[in-house]
């Protein structure tokens, strides 16, 4: 048993065609999709010394609970799960465009979760659907393991053909 714990290319694909395509209309399936992930990404360094199916069973409970209180206490959720994609868009962006030192990520974090975080309580459904569109392509472009020029376009070409997606199916259900 290793201490990583990874999604396969597969399921990672189908999260972010799901982020891409159903985001904005059913906004706790993002938080809930975004909860999932972080318990993933994050659970495998917190949770070193667990078996990994039960640390994909936490990762998984913490989905649920995210989109229950996605649910509940729409705005909050999705401020929340909105401020951890954009820190974490910020954070995948920065290698590539040359932002390599530990103290450089950390900012590039902080910058993208405060300002996803503000933009969230200002414009609810303009964001939900960009930072969908930021977490999917993520997702998609990581699991195909791209040169850094690849994975640019990747992301670009997907970001853009969700925005299409998710401008024509209406807006976010909500109560």
């Amino acid at each position: 048993m290793g201490d990583s714990l990874q999604l396969t290319p597969l399921a990672q694909i189908l999260a972010g065609i799901l982020l891409l395509v159903l985001g904005r209309k059913l906004f706790w399936v993002f938080v809930g999709v975004i909860g999932f992930f972080a318990g993933v990404h994050y659970g495998a360094q917190v949770l070193a010394g667990l078996d990994e199916w039960l640390r994909l069973v936490i990762a998984f409970g913490i989905g649920v609970v995210a989109a229950v209180l996605a649910l509940v206490l729409q705005r909050l959720a999705v401020a929340i799960a909105g401020a951890f994609v954009g820190g974490t868009f910020a954070i995948q962006l920065a290698p590539l465009i040359g932002v390599h030192t530990d103290a450089g990520i950390t900012m590039a974090f902080f910058f993208g979760a405060v300002l996803t975080a503000v933009l969230l309580s200002v414009l609810f459904d303009p964001v939900l659907i960009l930072l969908s569109n930021d977490m999917g392509s993520l997702m998609i472009a990581d699991a195909l393991a791209l040169n850094d020029v690849l994975t640019l376009l990747v992301i670009a070409v997907l970001f853009v053909v969700g925005l299409v997606i998710q401008s024509r199916i209406g807006p976010a259900v909500r109560d």
